[in-house]
């Protein structure tokens, strides 16, 4: 059987759902359980109703010290409130969906500053140590692509997991969690004071994370601390887009594995055109504007003289002509895709045993202000991989450095100009 690696999430293939058949499966669960069908619920309640019972049964299971359990789909339109440590099991057939249509229904993190609200999906506030079993499926939107036109609509304001005020959320235990469709999958607010601080993160233990279809997947914000001591054992980021920004934390990890936008699936409409030595181009696509990043299949030489794509940021448009930031090697006419995902770090470490990079990426590991990469095998995918200048890590100055051990077979250098950009500031 043929599999498309472009679908390949946590190491297991997305198959067509009529290949296989939907069978429970139940976690270890001690002790007697509440559910939302104990209080009523039915597939006739609706979406509000849902998120009233849930959070009923949530605050049950925390007061009477008994297991939350759930194991069905449900479309919820408020915010999901764990509310105190608490034990959760999940079966396999357990999905909460988000139905966003009144976002006064979602809770705030209070934005800090000039920072714009975010909405919450599941408020972890209060629920230190909780420990959750199973498959957590937290899910939003539902884009065929990443293209700007299906990328619209994604939520930009809602964050599918973290706390909305400074009450511990440290110390929670997942076993699985996806999150699909969301502006952010992990996000914590600039911190305005020590007292106030908001650790929405801090010394979680996660089994698999998964995080696919979302805008910015994992913001961190200033005065740090965010994601301190926390362990994702593996960490896959499937086809997001914009910039995962890490402000004075740590982000540790066994196994991360990050594929960018795909040159097949998320291809825009129309072409652009551009020549070798000239940052001028041309492209037919009004809804584009500056400080955009476009990623050309193809503008750039690697190492070996190999064409591989070119990824600037457009600094002027006018009609279809365009003004890149950077040079192109070589003419192009051709396929393009937009915003692919970045990984920003400030005063930032990142620490990973097993870093892989595959499909179209801005910068997928760009570190400043004295921040760290360490990886002891970090392993770049021939013919899939591209990324701004042709080099999967930049530095931005002298302070910031990567770490990094190779084995003879980590990386393809017909698809690379080089491994590490190191800036000379």
């Amino acid at each position: 059987m043929f599999i498309n690696r472009r679908n390949l999430i946590g190491g297991a293939a997305l198959l067509p759902m009529a290949c296989t058949a939907a069978k429970s499966t139940v976690p270890t669960v001690h002790g007697p359980t509440i559910s939302p069908e104990d209080l009523g619920w039915t597939s006739k309640s609706s979406p509000v109703e849902t998120a009233r019972i849930i959070n009923e049964a949530l605050q049950i299971a925390g007061e009477k010290g008994i297991t939350y359990y759930d194991n069905a789909p449900r479309d919820i339109a408020g915010t999901v409130r764990l509310g105190g440590k608490v034990q959760i099991g999940f079966g396999s057939l357990h999905s909460w969906r988000a139905v966003y249509n009144d976002p006064n229904q979602f809770d705030v993190v209070e934005p800090f500053r000039n920072e714009r609200p975010k909405r919450v999906f599941v408020d972890t506030a209060g629920a230190r140590g909780s420990i959750i079993r199973g498959p957590v499926n937290l899910l939003c939107a539902s884009p065929r692509n990443m293209t700007l036109a299906e990328r619209s609509k994604i939520p930009a304001d809602l964050v599918a997991i973290t706390a909305t005020r400074p009450d511990p959320s440290t110390e929670i235990s997942i076993e699985t969690l996806t999150i699909s469709g969301f502006g952010h999958a992990f996000f914590q607010r600039n911190q305005p004071r020590a007292q106030d601080h908001i650790l929405p993160y801090t010394r979680w233990s996660v089994g698999i994370t998964i995080i696919r279809f979302c805008l910015a997947p994992i913001v961190t914000g200033i005065g740090g601390n965010g994601l301190d001591d926390a362990v994702f054992q593996i960490l896959r980021l499937s086809r997001n887009a914009g910039t995962s920004v890490l402000r004075g934390t740590d982000l540790n990890i066994q196994s991360m594995f990050d594929f960018g936008l795909s040159r097949e699936d998320d291809i825009e409409p129309g072409s652009v055109s551009l020549t070798a030595g000239r940052r001028q181009g041309f492209i037919a696509n009004a809804k584009l504007e500056p400080g955009m990043i476009i990623g050309a299949l193809g503008g750039m030489k690697s190492s070996v003289g190999e064409s591989i794509p070119f990824v600037s940021e457009i600094e002027s448009i006018s009609g279809g002509n365009i003004v890149f930031a950077d040079t192109p090697d070589e003419d192009f006419s051709g396929s393009f895709v937009i915003n692919p995902p970045s990984f920003l770090l400030i005063k930032s470490s990142l620490n990973s045993l097993h870093t892989y990079f595959e499909g179209i990426h801005n910068l997928p590991i760009q570190l400043s202000n004295g921040s760290k990469l360490s990886t002891l095998d970090l392993k770049i995918s021939g013919g899939n991989f591209g990324a701004r200048g042709g080099y999967a890590i930049s530095t931005m100055d002298a302070e910031s450095n990567a770490n990094i051990q190779l084995n003879p077979r980590s990386v393809n250098n017909k698809w690379l100009k080089g491994l590490v950009k190191q800036s000379q500031r």
